[in-house]
């Protein structure tokens, strides 16, 4: 068992390195077959399995590899893939590091100089989030709240993720999606939520001040406590806080909703 183990640690190496050297052990192992030799095997296996990891990156990034275009895409990839290979059994996480890698990778001239660079490191953190979206652990402790939920027991979802970038990043993503195309939208700000319910993940585009107040409530701070600090930084005045949260122009019963929040004290049947 101990032989069987260091071959397939030889193997994965081996598939994962094309250009390092193969051990003599692996050599002797590996079995070509009538129409193919034990090495061009491998290479199958070698070629297969980048090509494999390069087309689910694509997957996960799609706005960003029609932004860079194939080819850069592709070597930003192979790069990462050299450095960073897959760690998990799944490779819905095949991504997760690609942004940070991308961060201190791309040249400290073009960061400092260059604003697509920016909006490109801003659209792989998005695209991240999207994705790993899709398979977040839904809410399994409390219900969804409802518009007679108290304040003080409202939460956020367990399948909401808040955004802020430096340009409309999430446009830009869904143009791509749904056109095949898009155009830079230059620097700007953008502040947006993004919540999946009935296995469809949808964007909610925020103000700052609405992306700081979800932002205190998704580290933990209470509803009221968050609205009466948000409502002091914008020097809100108790009707104005109320006409902005519960008026008829309000987001609170948007947001209910849309399933932002759950109710702490509505505990699902049978919990």
């Amino acid at each position: 068992m101990d032989d069987l183990a260091a071959l397939q640690g030889q193997f994965l190496r081996a598939i994962q390195s094309p250009q390092s050297a193969i051990p003599e052990a692996l050599l002797a192992a590996l079995q070509g077959t009538s129409s193919r030799g034990a090495i061009d095997g491998l290479a199958v296996y070698q070629h297969s399995y980048r090509a494999r990891l390069l087309s689910c990156l694509r997957e996960q990034f799609p706005a960003l590899c029609y932004c860079l275009g194939q080819p850069l895409f592709d070597d930003f990839a192979q790069l990462y893939l050299q450095q960073c290979p897959p760690r998990s059994h799944t490779l819905y996480d095949l991504g997760r590091r690609f942004p940070e890698f991308l961060h201190h990778h791309c040249p400290s001239s073009m960061r400092s100089r260059e604003p697509w660079t920016d909006f490109m490191l801003d659209l792989a953190r998005f695209e991240f989030t999207v994705f790993s979206l899709f398979d977040a652990a839904p809410e399994t402790r409390f219900a969804l709240a409802t518009p007679e939920s108290l304040d003080v027991d409202l939460s956020l979802h367990a399948c909401v993720r808040l955004s802020a970038s430096r340009f409309n990043v999430a446009s830009y993503y869904h143009q791509v999606r749904r056109q095949g195309s898009a155009r830079f939208p230059g620097p700007s700000y953008s502040f947006c939520v993004l919540v999946r319910t009935d296995f469809l993940t949808r964007t909610h585009f925020l103000t700052e001040a609405q992306y700081h107040f979800l932002h205190r409530v998704q580290s933990g701070q209470a509803v009221p406590d968050a609205l009466k600090v948000v409502s002091k930084q914008l020097a809100l005045s108790a009707d104005d806080l109320q006409s902005c949260w519960r008026g008829s122009q309000g987001v609170r019963s948007d947001w209910i909703a849309n399933g932002l929040f759950v109710d702490r004290r509505l505990a699902l049947a049978g919990d």
